[in-house]
């Protein structure tokens, strides 16, 4: 059996300061979307439900529930850079305003997911004499993914 995988390389993070009129594919695919050029680390992402438990006195077996729905987080590594990056000062804007931002994550094959979510800040990394001075986002997902599989061919 052959297993299939993609390498992340390629992969691209994109960013809009306008939200989709649809929660869906026509949506999201209307916006303009501006690139964070510099990503390094696009990190992980996607819903996780709370557990509920209830433990009855006359078995004492533990019941379990899925609760509350959380879209998480995603926690973007990206370069400083000396020269503007346009994706990021949306970030930078999303994060001062308080507002939502729309995402576009495109993979190497193609397949999309389109998201919204709040900037909580954008913080500098100065790390040792041998590391690319950085920058970090946390993105707290405030939407169901809209996933747009690869094109076929």
């Amino acid at each position: 059996m052959t297993t299939q995988f993609i390498a992340a390389a390629g992969s691209a993070l994109a960013v809009s300061a306008a939200l989709p009129a649809t929660d869906d594919e026509a949506g999201y695919g209307a916006l303009t979307y501006t690139a964070i050029e510099l990503a390094s680390d696009l990190g992980e992402f996607g819903p996780t439900d709370a557990l509920v438990t209830f433990t009855p006195i006359t078995d004492a077996v533990v019941q379990k529930a899925q609760g509350s729905r959380n879209y998480g987080s995603q926690e973007v590594q990206m370069a400083y850079s000396t020269e503007d990056d346009a994706g990021v000062a949306i970030l930078d804007a999303a994060h001062a305003a308080r507002a939502s931002v729309s995402c576009k994550m495109t993979l190497p094959d193609g397949a999309v997911r389109f998201y919204k979510t709040k900037c909580m800040g954008v913080r500098e990394i100065i790390g040792g004499a041998d590391t690319v001075i950085g920058l970090a986002t946390t993105l707290e997902i405030t939407s169901a993914l809209v996933k747009v599989a690869a094109p076929s061919g």
